[in-house]
Order: structure tokens, then C-alpha cells, then sequence
């Protein structure tokens, strides 16, 4: 396209002749000319730049930038200057443009660092609040500011008298470009570059100075070079004169451009306040902000990147940790809109901001992340826990209920999860395996929640890991049992020293290898008490399982059994089979699919190497195949009267233990009276219950629980026992259940 007349002498210098030529366009001779005289003054320009900075021997160059509201930003060489009309906003123009950044610092290969000045101009800001001058671009402060505090002799800022107008009407989508995002500069030489990629590593750093290995500007806020600049001079201080002198460029430029506004948000944050003009120094990469989640529980992430800000948002990335299985890194974006954050007020608490560094957290904040991320590090391999407090998805409430924790088994048993379905990528390494946890920061970001199966309700919940703690183990419980001492000496020896599966008696691998026990007798005798008893002895999860749980279907009674017995295993339970009289009875020719019920047990039996425990009120009944495959068989007889002695002398003192006030324990544990108790032919069962009712009774009549409330239950319900006792034809249930063979 021809250029005009008008168009080339707008592009001229005032010291280049704009006398126009006779005719409206130029001819070619004319076009060549008039380029070349603009060409020839550039370079001397050029030259005289060079020579007012060194000349070839220049290391830094400063450049400017001027962003218009009615033109693309440009960058020049020469300084702009400010163009006044009368009836508009001011007008900056410089007369040396350079199109072509990167290709100049090539040309130019002895300059190590380019410093810009920002200028803005011909831009509509919106209206403020009375007083309100953090919106004003930079060039439009006091002229006396402290905001910068370089001492460069050439004052490039215009004064505050010159006139920046709040025009009416529409209004531009152009807002001031906030001012930590302004005067960015570049690393040009390999040598500085080569220089701050040594000093980064020396830091343990890699967000030093994000992208300062291209020519694209390195922009502010440069929170974490400001905060730690002493440390960073001092490691420059190891570095030669020559490097020295190169960095120091970089990080003086950093301070006296950026140092003073830093510094007053400094003091803003120690107040806990935070302003829409401080928040861009508020968050540094390698920071730990904390937010809180749908559910209102507290996560916290390293950033991994300087924040990205302007007038309308905050926005920062970062990371935490990811367990599936397997830990993996998990990005996460995090976004302020300042609009809704300083819609009242141009300063807030740092503690209302939707996240913010941890440091300005309530105070225990840090303990507490630091505490769970423990528990949670603990957690990584299957782990049996107590816990206490609400599930993750806050629908049910626990109280020092157990449950076994392991991912890896739940992605097996729900395959169709999301989590299941998630690869296992692994993020961590050898660590993983390592028993010292990560660094404290680290620890940090784990995940609040994990999977673990409630191992009474036989269910999968979703858990705070705050709420985890180890599993108190009851080790009273076997000492208080009311069985013969030999008995339980027998007990503590078979099961502290379980017959593993590489020390079995049969050679086969993996068969026979398990410790089997039954325990038989009638009920209320203390079977289930005794497998409980020898779980916490022996410090083991248990796991009870019984015929209403596994059914009568043979083909499913399989398949479940397997999968318990499998869990049993792996997770080095006790599990009890509690009345396990249906798949023990013997078999007959008239009932197949009960003679089908003992031959899947007796098949699954065969190949488990765990601790199994199985009670039963009817062995008279039992099938001899059983015999081979228990180690040991212990009955229980009913109560004598100095066994119920002992037991209701445990209950009374459990009910001491947990120190009820409503409670006479002098009255009842007059040994007088715990005789007459004692009287009763009660199994430990009916004393518990009595127990139990007698104070639910005490509660409704308002008074503590003493003897008289037990007397009025024992009446009531031995009123209930002499009657089926005469239905009975005067027989109890010992009686007849030896009559008819069962024990």
C-alpha cells in the first residue's frame, strides 16, 4: 500500500524536514528518501543512547512502555513524553519504536539486563471512592511518593498536577494495570541467566524468578525475592566480583522498584489487614495457603507459582498430595475476586479472604495440619484405628468405634469407585515405604479424609483423619475373664504363638496352617466375651461374623466366607464365628443342602491360616470331621456362684470406671450384697442387662442406681423365668438341652 504524505510525517522526528512534496502521494524516489532520513536519525539515536550507557560496553538498557487506551502498547527506546489536550486525558508519545524486542537484544549481545518504564494514558477508569487513589495508574501519584524508591537522577514520574479525568459516559473494558505488574524487566545474557539459575539452586528455589530464561518481561510482585533478600545477598556474596556486580543489577533494580510498597503491605499484614493494593504480596511461591472446603474442613497447599493479579483477581496455583493408593501430586487454582472481597472496604482481615498463608491462620492452625498429616502418613498402609466424631459426609456419629483402614483393599472390594478408577500414579517414590514422614510442609497437604471399613457394621465409611487415633487396647479384659486360669494360659500360648503358615504341621502350602478354637457351652457364659478378650490380648482386630450375616444359600455362603476369611488374613484379625452351630452340625442322608453348608465350611476351613474362633451352644451335635481341623476346644459350664460373684463384682466396677455420679457403688459393692446378687442363676448376659435396666429405672425415678433398683428388675424378671421354667415341666434350659443330646 502507498504510504501518504501525512503518514510519513507523523512518524517523523521534529528535527526531520516535513515539507511535504508538490504532489498528494509519494513516488517511489520520494517514499526511499524520506525512509532513509528516518532510518539514518534512528541509528544516530541508537548511537547516542549507547553512548550516554557505555557504549558497547552497556550491561543495562532501559526501555519504555507505553499502554494506551485508544492503541496497542508499544515499546520505545526514548523516553515518553506527555502530550496535553486541553479537552482530553494526557497523551504519552515517544519517537524511537522498537517492534522487535528479541531481535534488538540479539543485535545488541552486550547487554545482560533490560529494565522497562510503564507509562498509561487515554484510559477511562472508573469512579471511586472519594480520596481513593490506590486505582490511579503509577503515573499519576504524588510526586513524592515512597512507592519508588530508585534514586535514578532522571525523574520519569509526572506530576500529580498533571490531570488524569474520570470521564462520564461509557466506559472502557481497559483498567489500569495494577502496579506490581508494572517497571518489569529481563535477564538477556546466558551469563546472568547462567548466574541465576546457579543462585536459585543455591536457594532451593525454582520460582526465583518464573520465565527468566526467554526475553518476555519478568513481572512483579517478586514477593519472595523481597522477603528473603538478605538471605539472597549473602549467597551472592560467594560468587565472584564479576558475578557479583551482574546480580546485583537484577536484585538492587527488584528492591528500589519494588522494595517500598512491598514494605508498607508488610506492616498492613502484621495487622492481620490486607488491602485490594497489598494482596499481590500477600502469597509468595513456595507458600502454604490454607482455604476451607465444602465441608468445612481445613486444606492446605504449597504454591508452586508466582500469584497471578490484577485489578479484578488474585489468582494462585498450587498443589497437595493425592491417595489412592498411591500418593500423587494434585494441582489445585485458586481465585480471589477482589470486587466481592473490598466491596465494602478498601482494607479486610486477612482471616476473610477465601485462602491465605498459613501463618496468618488461628493460631494452633499448623499443629493441627501438621498432626493430621501424621495420622494420615500412618495411614498410607492398613492401618487398625479408633475413632471418635463425625464421618467425612457427617451422617453418623461415632464414639471410640474401630475401624481398619486400607485403601488398597477398598479400591479391590469397589471396583466400580471413582477412586478405584483412578490409575495408581505413583508421585512418591521409595518414600512411600520409608518410616519417616516427609518434611514438616509436606505433611501439611495430605488429604483430610480415607476410606476405613467399620469392622462390626461390616461398611465402608469415608473418615476425618482428625478424628483417628490408635486403638486402646483392653488388655484388663482377659484378665477379668471368669475362666479357669489353666484355661487361659492355654489361650495366651496358642495365640501368641499362632502356627504361621511356613510352621504348620501339614507340609501342603497354605493349608492347615490357621489356629482354630471352639468354644462351647450355654448361653451367657462368657464364649463371645472370651474371643474378645483374646483380640485385645493378642492386640488384634476382630472381626464377628455370624449365621445371619453369611446365609444359607451354599453357593453364596462360599463366596462370603471367602471373602471374610481373606480379610481376616490380610488384616491379622481374630475372626469369630459366633453361633456357628448350622455349619457344625453333623451331617444326615435327609438334608442335602445343610450336609452342603458343612462341606463349603469344611472346604474353606482347610485353606485359612489366620486365628478363628467359633462358638457353639449345641456340639452335641457336632460332625467329627470337625475334630481334626480344631487345635483346641474348651467348654464352658453355667456360672457357679463364685463366678457370678466375680462377674457382678466387674460390672460394678466398670460402672466405677466410667464415674457415673448417679451411681451408689459403696451400697453395691458391700460384699453382703453382692452375695445375694450372686444368688440369682444368672448368666453373665442377664447380670449385664439387669445392670442395664436397673439404671434406666434409677434415671426415670431421678435417683442414683442402688440395690433396691436391682431387687425390683431380678423380681420382675425372674417372674418371666419361673414361668417358662413351668412350662417346661419344671426343666431350665441346661436340662434340656442335655436331654436331647445337644451338649
Amino acid at each position: 500500500m502507498m504510504l501518504t504524505k501525512k503518514d510519513i510525517l507523523n512518524k517523523l522526528p521534529s528535527d526531520i524536514d516535513r515539507r511535504p512534496p508538490a504532489n498528494e502521494s509519494l513516488n517511489y524516489l520520494e517514499e526511499t528518501d524520506y525512509i532513509a532520513q528516518l532510518q539514518e536519525r534512528i541509528s544516530q539515536l541508537e548511537s547516542q543512547i549507547e553512548k550516554k550507557q557505555g557504549d558497547s560496553s552497556v550491561e543495562q538498557q532501559k526501555l519504555y512502555r507505553i499502554f494506551c487506551g485508544r492503541e496497542a502498547s508499544k515499546v520505545y527506546l526514548d523516553k515518553p513524553r506527555v502530550r496535553d489536550n486541553s479537552n482530553d486525558t494526557p497523551h504519552y508519545e515517544a519517537d524511537i519504536p522498537l517492534p522487535d524486542v528479541t531481535g534488538y537484544l540479539e543485535r545488541h549481545f552486550h547487554i545482560h539486563f533490560v529494565a522497562y518504564q510503564d507509562f498509561e494514558c487515554c484510559k477511562w477508569y472508573p469512579t471511586f471512592a472519594s480520596g481513593d487513589s490506590s486505582y490511579y495508574p503509577r503515573s499519576a501519584r504524588d510526586k513524592d511518593s515512597d512507592w519508588d524508591s530508585d534514586s535514578d537522577s532522571e525523574d520519569d514520574t509526572p506530576r500529580r498536577d498533571v490531570k488524569i479525568e474520570q470521564r462520564s459516559g461509557p466506559k472502557s473494558h481497559f483498567l489500569p494495570r495494577h502496579p506490581a505488574l508494572r517497571n518489569p524487566f529481563v535477564i538477556v545474557s546466558t551469563e546472568l541467566k547462567d548466574l541465576v539459575t546457579v543462585l536459585q539452586a543455591k536457594l532451593k528455589i525454582t520460582a526465583l524468578m518464573p520465565g527468566f530464561e526467554s526475553y518476555k518481561p519478568i513481572e512483579g510482585p517478586h514477593t519472595y525475592i523481597l522477603r528473603n533478600i538478605g538471605q539472597i545477598r549473602n549467597e551472592i556474596s560467594t560468587f565472584s566480583p564479576r558475578q557479583q556486580y551482574l546480580l546485583k543489577i537484577v536484585f538492587n533494580y527488584v528492591v528500589e522498584t519494588f522494595g517500598a510498597e512491598f514494605y508498607k503491605a508488610t506492616k498492613l499484614f502484621n495487622q492481620g489487614l490486607v488491602s485490594r493494593n497489598s494482596i499481590c504480596y500477600l502469597i509468595a511461591a513456595g507458600d502454604i495457603v490454607v482455604t476451607e472446603d465444602k465441608a468445612h474442613r481445613l486444606r492446605a497447599y504449597i504454591i508452586n507459582k508466582s500469584p497471578e493479579t490484577n485489578y479484578e483477581k488474585l489468582s494462585v496455583k498450587g498443589w497437595s498430595w493425592k491417595f489412592n493408593g498411591s500418593f500423587q501430586k494434585s494441582d489445585v487454582s485458586l481465585t480471589i475476586v477482589l470486587s466481592d472481597v473490598f466491596q465494602n472496604s478498601e482494607v479486610v482481615e486477612i482471616k476473610t479472604l477465601g485462602y491465605y498463608p498459613l501463618i496468618y491462620a488461628e493460631l494452633g492452625s499448623r499443629s493441627f495440619l501438621k498432626n493430621r498429616g501424621l495420622e494420615f502418613w500412618r495411614c498410607r498402609h492398613r492401618r487398625f484405628v479408633s475413632y471418635s466424631g463425625q464421618d467425612a459426609d457427617n451422617n453418623d456419629n461415632f464414639v471410640n468405634v474401630r475401624f481398619m483402614v486400607d485403601t488398597m483393599t477398598y479400591r479391590k472390594m469397589h471396583p466400580q469407585s471413582a477412586l478405584a478408577k483412578e490409575s495408581l500414579v505413583d508421585d512418591l517414590g521409595s518414600a512411600m515405604e520409608d518410616d519417616s514422614p516427609l518434611e514438616e510442609n509436606q505433611m501439611l497437604i495430605f488429604p483430610p479424609t480415607i476410606f476405613g471399613f467399620h469392622v462390626l457394621e461390616k461398611k465402608w465409611y469415608n473418615l476425618r483423619v482428625d478424628n483417628i487415633r490408635d486403638v486402646a487396647w483392653n488388655k484388663a479384659a482377659f484378665d477379668s475373664l471368669v475362666v479357669d486360669e489353666n484355661t487361659k494360659l492355654l489361650i495366651v500360648a496358642l495365640v501368641s504363638n499362632k502356627i504361621a503358615a511356613d510352621a504348620g504341621t501339614d507340609l501342603m502350602n497354605n493349608k492347615g496352617n490357621g489356629l482354630i478354637i471352639l468354644l462351647h457351652g450355654a448361653p451367657g457364659t462368657g464364649k463371645t466375651l472370651t474371643a474378645g478378650s483374646v483380640a485385645e490380648h493378642a492386640e488384634k482386630p476382630l472381626y464377628r461374623v455370624t449365621t445371619g450375616d453369611i446365609g444359607t444359600d451354599p453357593e453364596a455362603v462360599e463366596k462370603y466366607l471367602t471373602s471374610v476369611l481373606y480379610l481376616g488374613k490380610i488384616w491379622g484379625c481374630v475372626v469369630l464365628l459366633d453361633e456357628a452351630d448350622v455349619f457344625l452340625e453333623e451331617r444326615t442322608l435327609s438334608d442335602l443342602q445343610r450336609n452342603a453348608l458343612v462341606s463349603v465350611f469344611l472346604r474353606v476351613l482347610e485353606y485359612y491360616d489366620g486365628i478363628l474362633i467359633l462358638t457353639s451352644n449345641r456340639v452335641g451335635t457336632f460332625d467329627s470331621a470337625f475334630k481334626s481341623r480344631i487345635q483346641l476346644a474348651i467348654h464352658y459350664d453355667n456360672l457357679d456362684r463364685d463366678q457370678r460373684v466375680k462377674i457382678w463384682k466387674s460390672f460394678i466396677k466398670r460402672l466405677e470406671d466410667v464415674a457415673f455420679d448417679d451411681i451408689d457403688t459403696d451400697e453395691l459393692n458391700q460384699e453382703k450384697n453382692i452375695r445375694k446378687l450372686a444368688a440369682h442363676k444368672l448368666n453373665g448376659r442377664q447380670i449385664r442387662n439387669n445392670i442395664t435396666t436397673a439404671r434406666q429405672l434409677a434415671l426415670y425415678k431421678k435417683e442414683p442406681m442402688s440395690m433396691s433398683h436391682l431387687e425390683t428388675v431380678m423380681q420382675v424378671s425372674n417372674k418371666f423365668d419361673d414361668y417358662l421354667r413351668g412350662v417346661k415341666s419344671g426343666l431350665d434350659d441346661e436340662e434340656i438341652a442335655r436331654e436331647n443330646g445337644e451338649r
